[in-house]
């Protein structure tokens, strides 16, 4: 006999249409094993069509009831999920698309299953390791595994997101002691290996950019010294590895925290900002008004901006070929300059709003699909936005209510200035398309039209339901994912 179990997640669409949207229906699939028995997984696919022998038991199965207990936000149209088997108390990992259609999924824990990594996107891949740890396993959002094998020298050294997997291994000698690093994507190719003859700090990006920092000094000559030295505090050298065309950029200067741009700034669209300099006249300022970014290929470029542009520019951010800098030698009205990286081309906001702009953590400005949302203040001393277009000239007839975070399917997504929890959407010409509660502002990246969202649901249970907010359908619908009763299959 073959059951279909329905894991039901309640999806909404908080616009002004009726709610639609049915119960889900109930087929038929092949019972199965599960490989783990204690609650922790080595990793699995899902056996689609697998068959086994009807339970010989005469008591009636118990109907499983699932619920789902957390997720993260989307990236690359999958987002990672775990539920639970309210029935027989069982966890699962998975992925689901932007759909909401299941992927890969398998029993146990995962280690992107805690609350830290609520927000991490990993591109629909899932990472666990088997009970002894003797392996790591990466689970594709096609359910496709991949598993690495450790030991007494070798061991887990990272899972950096988007399928990457770092395996440390220590090589010990009389002579001689050595850490070798091994880079592997999320399909089991090994990409590159690396050893420094010490430990080695990484960070990943985003984008197939990784940034390498040995553990201990190394001789730099005096000219790299001097080179540093120039930019002053919060500047370093690290190796810079770009996974999607197998390059290196070995010894690059990088900003750790300045005056230049937020430290720790993750790839955009393909860019990584390295270090920019001010238009101050002073003894460290070498390359005044310079910033160099790194792409995705492992292209280094160089860019100047301005003297006109202000004294003291600040890079905001890059999406869709256009670069947003302001000027922050004003304390008062920010102004906001963008670049266009295809053409070189400069621009600058001087339209009726000039003197009501800011730019802060409070007051930030977006840009995306060729427009660009800038934060006024208004006279009530909240936050309003207007919107631009690729000459920087308003679209709107007057400024709305909001705090800009992103411009993407369409869409301009604003957040209430009073209540920042509060995420509501407009469309180009500034109609209102809805309003969605309980947004985690911080983890918001919105993607293919869909917003991952969860209610707090009381001490006990810390997760609530997940909201499946999608632009295209404009009402409130149920979906629900189908979970055969398939075999959980280890890695091999």
């Amino acid at each position: 006999m073959k059951k279909t179990l329905a894991l039901i997640l309640s999806a909404m669409l908080m616009f002004s249409l009726a709610a639609c949207g049915g119960e889900p229906a109930a087929d038929s699939s092949a019972d199965g094993t599960s490989a783990s028995a204690d609650g922790s997984s080595d990793g699995s696919t899902v056996a689609n069509n697998s068959s086994a022998s009807s339970n010989s038991s005469s008591e009636p199965e118990q109907e499983p009831a699932y619920e789902l207990n957390r997720a993260n936000c989307f990236s690359n149209g999958f987002a990672f999920i775990r539920f639970r088997d309210t029935t027989s108390g069982k966890y699962y990992c998975g992925t689901i698309d932007a759909k909401g259609k299941l992927q890969g999924y398998f029993e146990g824990s995962s280690i992107n299953d805690s609350t830290n990594t609520i927000g991490t996107n990993t591109s629909g891949y899932i990472y666990t390791q088997n009970y002894d740890n003797a392996t790591v396993s990466v689970v594709g959002p096609d359910g496709k595994v991949s598993t690495h094998s450790l030991g007494a020298d070798k061991r887990l050294y990272a899972t950096l997101g988007d399928g990457y997997v770092i395996i440390e291994e220590h090589q010990a000698g009389f002579d001689s002691e050595d850490w070798v690093y091994h880079l592997y994507d999320g399909s089991g190719k090994e990409l590159t290996t690396f050893s420094y003859g010490c430990t080695v700090n990484v960070q990943y990006k985003g984008e197939g950019i990784f940034v390498f920092k040995p553990n201990s000094d190394k001789e730099f000559t005096a000219e790299q010294i001097t080179a540093r030295n120039d930019y002053g505090r919060g500047v370093q050298y690290v190796d810079l590895y770009c996974a999607k065309s197998n390059v290196w950029q070995k010894d690059q200067l990088v900003m750790t925290s300045s005056a230049a741009f937020e430290g720790n700034l993750q790839c955009q669209d393909g860019i990584l900002m390295l270090r920019g300099a001010s238009h101050q006249q002073n003894s460290r300022n070498p390359n005044p008004g310079e910033y160099t970014y790194v792409d995705s290929e492992g292209v280094l470029k160089s860019i100047t901006v301005p003297q006109e542009n202000g004294k003291e520019p600040f890079y905001l951010g890059h999406r869709d070929g256009v670069m947003l800098f302001t000027d922050r030698s004003n304390s008062q009205a920010v102004p906001v300059y963008r670049y266009d990286v295809a053409s070189g081309k400069w621009s600058s906001y001087q339209g009726n709003y000039a003197d009501k702009m800011h730019t802060s953590t409070s007051y930030p400005s977006v840009t995306g699909e060729g427009y660009t949302a800038i934060s006024l203040k208004g006279a009530d001393s909240r936050v309003y936005t207007m919107l631009l277009d690729k000459d920087l000239k308003e679209v709107w007839d007057e400024p709305i209510l909001g705090i800009p975070s992103a411009i993407t399917g369409g869409t301009v997504y604003l957040f209430d200035p009073d209540n920042t929890s509060t995420l509501c959407s407009y469309d180009l010409k500034g109609k209102l398309l809805g309003e969605i509660k309980n947004v985690n502002r911080d983890a918001f990246q919105p993607e293919d039209g869909v917003i991952p969202q969860q209610e707090p649901h009381g001490r006990a249970r810390p997760w609530g339901p997940l909201f499946l907010l999608c632009q295209a359908v404009k009402k409130q619908i149920t979906i629900s994912f189908d979970i055969p009763r398939a075999s959980f299959l280890p890695p091999t």
